[in-house]
């Protein structure tokens, strides 16, 4: 309804909007596939923080933005960091003590629900 020009919003105000997408009255997570749920045997974090994902999918520039920033951080404090795209992002995630979720074009991230 909210594409079509005759139809607004502001006429079903009993209409709840799920949405996740960021947009909406409710979020719901935003998930890519079914992901098993996986009991992490590592307790040793390898990377203090983390974000493996694409960098050029945000608006302004903000994930390369926030890579230089983690990194410098990294090296200032001497903690290890990483912030790259990379195919094992599962066990990156697993072995970091805080992983990152920067937004992409949309409002939320797929890293939220993983």
């Amino acid at each position: 309804l909210s594409r079509h020009p005759k139809f607004k919003m502001e006429h079903f105000p009993s209409v709840v909007v799920l949405s996740g997408g960021g947009y909406g009255h409710v979020p719901v997570p935003l998930l890519m596939a079914d992901e098993a749920l996986v009991e992490s045997q590592q307790r040793v974090q390898k990377y203090f923080t983390s974000f493996v994902g694409t960098l050029g999918h945000a608006p302004a520039n903000l994930r390369a933005k926030m890579k230089a920033i983690v990194e410098k951080w990294g090296k200032l404090h001497a903690q290890p960091v990483l912030v790259e795209q990379r195919k094992d992002w599962r066990q990156v995630m697993a072995s970091s003590a805080i992983s990152l979720a920067p937004r992409g074009y949309g409002r939320t991230s797929y890293h939220i629900a993983e």
